[in-house]
């Protein structure tokens, strides 16, 4: 039987199987985990977001299903133990994540009986940032992590799914659902685009086009969400594949979304 259950930590971990060093994805506070079984510390199953499956932590997560109120409107929000400014901090959220709002006091705004906020860190309702492009420029600098999709660190598939979601547009977690699930195939490229990368059959990173030249994107070669020049990217990893004598198998993907008057 599946548990829905509430992510209580700023951000935490999605993992393939429980012992794993690394994560693959994260969850972010008030999202929803699905899960299918637990396994002494751990719970097995799927993000309802996207449906990415995995392990969580089960100390991340909580049965009580609230109604978001609020949702953090910073780039990042300290979870104070108590409404003062000398608290200390017992956590950070992300921007966008869906909190309820139970109590005001004075600035701070509680979210239960020992986690506040400032009342200037929130918005009414969900966030949303139609000019998702707009968003990914704000976002230049934060730094890279393998599995991030949230504002303390972004992979190059969680900030395509970051600043898409916040426009209201679904996204999958990992580039091959991103390939077919975004948009229509293009051959040159304008502000909006999304460009996959593939070599040897598989697909391994991914960006924004921010002009018709320019790419945002974050990638362990660059340690942060960064700007630079798309053929600079593009053959930064083709001429590895070439050196390793694998350029026929070297490839570009360029999808526009279908909010565009060119892609229907």
């Amino acid at each position: 039987m599946i548990e829905r259950l509430r992510i209580i930590r700023g951000t935490t971990d999605v993992k393939r199987e429980p012992a794993a060093v690394d994560c693959e994805s994260q969850l972010v506070f008030g999202e929803y985990f699905d899960v299918e079984r637990f396994e002494d510390d751990w719970a097995f199953g799927r993000c309802v977001h996207d449906e990415f499956a995995g392990y969580v932590h089960r100390e991340a997560l909580d049965a009580n299903l609230v109604q978001p109120t609020h949702s953090i409107g910073v780039m990042r929000a300290p979870l104070l133990r108590r409404p003062a400014f000398r608290s200390a901090p017992r956590d950070f959220l992300s921007l966008g994540s869906r909190v309820r709002v139970v109590e005001q006091r004075n600035q701070f705004c509680s979210l239960d009986e020992d986690a506040w906020v400032y009342k200037a860190h929130l918005v009414e309702g969900a966030l949303h940032q139609p000019d998702y492009m707009a968003m990914a420029e704000k976002l230049v600098g934060v730094p890279f992590v393998w599995g991030g999709r949230s504002t303390f660190g972004f992979d190059c598939t969680g900030i395509i799914q970051f600043v898409l979601g916040l426009a209201g547009i679904p996204a999958p977690r990992d580039i091959p659902e991103q390939v077919a699930a975004l948009g229509c195939a293009v051959e040159t490229p304008q502000r909006g685009d999304l460009f996959f990368l593939e070599k040897r059959g598989g697909f391994f990173h991914s960006g924004l086009f921010i002009s018709e030249t320019q790419v945002v994107n974050a990638g362990e070669r660059f340690a942060a969400v960064g700007i630079q020049e798309y053929s600079e990217v593009y053959n930064l990893y083709r001429l590895f594949e070439e050196a390793n004598g694998a350029r026929d198998q070297f490839r570009a993907h360029l999808r526009r979304l279908p909010q565009s008057e060119t892609c229907s």
